[in-house]
C-alpha cells in the first residue's frame, strides 16, 4: 500500500502551505477582505487562505485511492470537490483557493508515487 507516501504527502503540504506559500503570498480570506458583509458559518478565521490545505489533501486522498482504486475515481475525486466546494460556502476560502489547493495535492501526490 502507498499509505507512507499520503502522510509523506500531508506533511509537505503543510509544511508548503503552512509556513511558506501562505506567509509569501498573504491573500486574504473572505471574511477580512468583506467583514461583516458576509456571514461565516464557521470558525472567524482572519489569517492567509491560498491556497486551501484542506482541499489540497482531499485532493492528495483522492488521487491516491484513485491510484489504487481507478474503477471509483469519480467518487472520490467527487468527495473531495464537495470539500472544496463547503470551504468556499461556509465563507472561509475564494474559489481561487479552492482551484490551487486542489491542484496542489494531486500535483504533490503524483510527484511523490
Amino acid at each position: 500500500m502507498l499509505y507512507h507516501v499520503l502522510i509523506t504527502a500531508i506533511i509537505a503540504i503543510n509544511a508548503i502551505t503552512g509556513y511558506i506559500l501562505k506567509r509569501i503570498a498573504k491573500f486574504r480570506r473572505p471574511l477580512y477582505v468583506f467583514g461583516d458583509k458576509i456571514h461565516i458559518f464557521s470558525e472567524k478565521y482572519y489569517k492567509y487562505s491560498l491556497p486551501s490545505a484542506h482541499t489540497q489533501i482531499a485532493f492528495c486522498v483522492a488521487t491516491l485511492l484513485n491510484y489504487q482504486f481507478h474503477r471509483y475515481g469519480w467518487l472520490f475525486y467527487s468527495v473531495a470537490s464537495l470539500i472544496g466546494i463547503y470551504r468556499v460556502c461556509v465563507g472561509v476560502h475564494f474559489p481561487s483557493d479552492i482551484v490551487i489547493g486542489a491542484i496542489m495535492g494531486f500535483v504533490i501526490l503524483m510527484s511523490l508515487v
